[in-house]
């Protein structure tokens, strides 16, 4: 009997050692750091000290949620992740994986590649979606504004006073807004269509700055109304401006 609670104990110490037992703790940030390939925690929070800005950066490893405050910078090369954004901190996604990005207060995300499967701007944060980045969808609430002027998204949602500026990227499957959210689009040629479309909400089309075509599908009965189209001047145009507004001038001074 006394030989078969040993080798229990035995069995247990070894399991235990190999990390097969063990539970993610939680992690709090007050100074730099890195979490890497094989870090495994609970939760990770990350605070300044003043004056001091508290940068932490992710290359590997896995973390059930990352919450970052004050005016900390958190940047993601790689692993997987959920994470907040608070006060006026600053999220930088490069890689990796995050499941859920919420961006609060005062704060601002950068996602310039990497897989993100939901985003959500609150209150008066900013998200910037640019280059590579990849994500499943976007949404702007209460006071929220997203920027896309790259990267990939299927779908982009905008209600309660959020904004949207489209500049660029692609927009696989829809455009939604309603409840006072508004979506800009920045290009050439621009057009918008009440009907048609892949749902029959109607479509805007055109090109981007570099001179991208691009047709996205309207989904629900608001978005077309407001959705608000802005014209960027063709090259040549600016140019007969700058021009005309030169000649003018010099006819003022004689």
């Amino acid at each position: 009997m006394i030989r078969k609670e040993i080798l229990i104990i035995l069995t247990v110490v070894l399991f235990a050692g190999n990390g097969l037992y063990a539970v993610p703790v939680d992690k709090i940030f007050t100074s730099d750091g890195v979490i890497i390939e094989g870090d495994k925690y609970a939760r990770v929070s990350i605070y300044d000290t003043p004056p001091h800005r508290t940068t932490v950066s992710m290359f590997g490893g896995w973390v059930s949620l990352i919450q970052s405050y004050d005016s900390s910078i958190f940047s993601m090369f790689g692993g997987t992740t959920e994470a907040l954004a608070y006060n006026q901190s600053t999220i930088n996604v490069v890689g990796g994986t995050i499941y859920t990005l919420l961006s609060y207060d005062f704060s601002n995300v950068n996602v310039f590649g990497g897989q993100v499967n939901g985003i959500t701007a609150y209150d008066t944060s900013t998200i910037n979606v640019l280059d590579n980045a990849n994500l499943f969808a976007l949404f702007a609430l209460d006071s929220g504004v997203i920027n896309m002027s790259g990267g990939l998204t299927r779908r982009i949602a905008v209600g309660e006073f959020g904004t949207v500026n489209l500049l660029g990227g692609l927009v696989s499957e829809e455009l939604w807004a309603g409840d006072s959210g508004i979506i800009n689009v920045y290009g050439y040629n621009l057009s918008k269509f009440p009907t048609g479309g892949h749902y029959g909400f109607g479509f805007v089309s055109g090109e981007w700055a570099d001179r991208t075509a691009f047709s996205i599908n309207l989904s629900g009965v608001d978005t077309y109304s407001r959705v608000i189209l802005y014209q960027v001047p063709e090259p040549a145009t600016v140019l007969l401006i700058a021009i005309g507004s030169i000649i003018l001038r010099s006819r003022r001074t004689f």
